[in-house]
């Protein structure tokens, strides 16, 4: 998906969660851009170099501990080519999931359900630009 206002970095069976929210921003006419990564190591930089330019923000949305994982990745490549993005890392807060139930309901609980993305992007990005 193309868009003009924030780029969105997911991996795994996340992805139908981050589209959904990703349609709901756009009824708040907030355009992102999402990637999906197919393969962390190696992570193609030089991609990232190039399509940061053209947006506000970076978020990455991964269904495990945010660090170690895509966003510290994508974090660390900006800090090392000396690119000062703002990146937003959703996930788990270094902690363990809670909850035990099905697959849907673990990422209700844990705010990795579409609405639950939706929000937490909207938030962040509506106080970064104001």
């Amino acid at each position: 998906i193309n868009g003009d206002d924030i780029l969105i970095y997911t991996t795994g069976s996340i992805l139908e969660e981050v589209y959904d929210a990703v349609e709901m921003l756009k009824q708040e006419n907030i355009s992102a851009c999402l990637v999906n990564v197919v393969c962390l190591k190696p992570f193609n930089k030089e991609e990232l170099i190039k399509k940061q330019k053209n947006y506000k923000m970076i978020f990455t949305v991964e269904e495990h501990n945010i660090y170690g994982g895509l966003g510290t990745i994508i974090a660390e490549t900006l800090a090392y080519e000396g690119i000062g993005k703002k990146v937003c890392p959703i996930g788990l807060n270094d902690t363990f999931a809670i909850t035990y139930s099905n697959y849907k309901n673990v990422r209700k609980a844990n705010k990795l359900d579409a609405k639950s993305i939706y929000s937490k992007i909207k938030e962040v990005f509506v106080n970064y630009i104001n």
